[in-house]
């Protein structure tokens, strides 16, 4: 079964399997950018300050580019745009975008992704609970997708000509295997670096991919937890609530997993502007729930 027979199948809304049909079509080109995109920074910075790959601006042209132009979206939020970007005649639905999740690891010729929210309405600031769906593609050594519009999480794999049906119903695995651990030691908060003492107690493996994408793909094949904690410099985190912790939080959630800020749910945010930041903590419940108990301890 392909992607398009599959979101037929589950009788997926026309708007919303249109947004996800687009990313399909769209990660051929995304890839062979990377032969093209030189492994250099820009020499420019996002409005946020932060240093741009050469990778970055492509991707966020091009998808931006294209989206637009399709004309099936009427709000556009992504990371390297100063503000939401509308889209005059757009169909009635908003996404939020990190174009190109890892860039850096172009360097090192490591896995990279694009995390995509959509959202029903004109509103790039709505809670993640009221996601229609939410999907990422991942750069490995092959292309896959993996996707959720609230009946699950599905996974696809790229043959060259389109996306079949590698994986449904994916479930996080009930022993978790793998933690990921964000940010500087010496940074963390002391309820968080409790935590993670306890956890390098475990016979639990430490992963950090350098790309979120692949660090959450890695929780659903084997189970654990994936943190960006809150740090002494950053109190609020470092990752975006809309194209970041929304996405991956509903994906986790369909999963049979759970997305915390350290004190409730990531999808329970209502994000009051487009770069909010927050910590966050995804994976098997019972690893988020012990987080959240040391951080409020």
């Amino acid at each position: 079964m392909n992607l398009t027979q599959k979101l037929a199948a589950d009788k997926v809304e026309k708007g919303v399997a249109d947004i996800i049909t687009f990313f399909a079509d769209l990660a051929p080109t995304l890839r062979g950018g990377f032969l093209t995109q030189v492994p250099e920074i820009a020499g420019t910075s996002n409005v946020y300050g932060e240093e741009q790959m050469k990778l970055d601006v492509w991707a966020d042209k091009t998808i931006l580019e294209k989206l637009v132009a399709s004309k099936r979206v009427c709000a556009i939020f992504t990371e390297e745009q100063p503000e939401i970007v509308k889209v005059a005649g757009g169909a009635k639905y908003a996404v939020c975008i990190d174009p190109m999740d890892g860039s850096s690891n172009i360097k090192t010729n490591l896995a990279m992704g694009t995390i995509v929210a959509i959202f029903g309405g004109s509103d790039a600031l709505a809670p993640g609970k009221e996601q229609k769906a939410a999907l990422y593609l991942l750069f490995g050594p092959v292309t896959t997708m993996v996707a959720t519009w609230g009946k699950g999480v599905n996974e696809f794999i790229f043959d060259g000509k389109q996306f079949l049906l590698r994986a449904e119903g994916i479930r996080l695995p009930e022993k978790p295997a793998v933690y990921v651990p964000g940010g500087r030691k010496e940074k963390w908060l002391p309820g968080f670096a409790r935590f993670m003492a306890e956890i390098e107690k475990t016979d639990m493996k430490s992963r950090n991919n350098g790309c979120m994408v692949s660090d959450v793909n890695t929780l659903l094949k084997y189970g654990g937890i994936f943190t960006y904690p809150a740090q002494t410099d950053k109190p609020d985190g470092k990752l975006r609530v809309l194209c970041e912790a929304n996405p991956m939080a509903f994906i986790i959630a369909q999963a049979g997993g759970y997305g915390s800020d350290g004190r409730k749910s990531l999808l329970e945010i209502k994000p009051t502007h487009s770069d909010q930041r927050t910590p966050i903590y995804l994976g098997n419940t019972e690893l988020v729930k012990k987080v959240e108990s040391y951080l409020k301890a």
